[in-house]
């Protein structure tokens, strides 16, 4: 029974994950397939190149993009940086401090990474 929960997390979990997203997509797809249809069978003098193109994929602005940046590189590098104070602040044994120092390593430098692309893309606006 204990080597059940491990296994939920790693393997479960994902698949889940994926098969939502998954999941979603193909509904929204076929929903916008659905409008197009109902739109060609109810009035034939529409244009279609303009309908499909409307009920393409909404693409994200600039300013769009750059927040998420922005909003990804400070939530990385807190949860890196908590990651690593925690490691530093307990007082549990070494091995168990090497643990929270490999995840708020990755955090962080992921974090940074993201905070310089946004630096980087909003001094190129200007």
């Amino acid at each position: 029974m204990e080597d059940l929960l491990p296994i939920m997390v790693c393997v479960v979990l994902p698949v889940a994950i994926v098969a939502i997203v998954f999941g979603a997509r193909i509904f929204s797809e076929n929903r916008r397939a659905q409008v197009l249809m109902k739109a060609i069978e109810t009035s034939p003098d529409i244009d279609f190149e303009k309908l499909a193109v409307s009920l393409g994929t909404p693409r994200k602005t600039p300013c769009q993009m750059q927040s998420g940046r922005l909003l990804r590189g400070c939530a990385f590098s807190l949860v890196g940086l908590t990651f690593i104070l925690w490691g530093v602040l307990s007082s549990a044994p070494l091995t168990l401090v090497e643990f929270y120092f490999l995840p708020g390593g990755i955090c962080l430098s992921i974090g940074i990474s993201y905070l310089i692309v946004f630096y980087i893309n909003r001094q190129k606006e200007i």
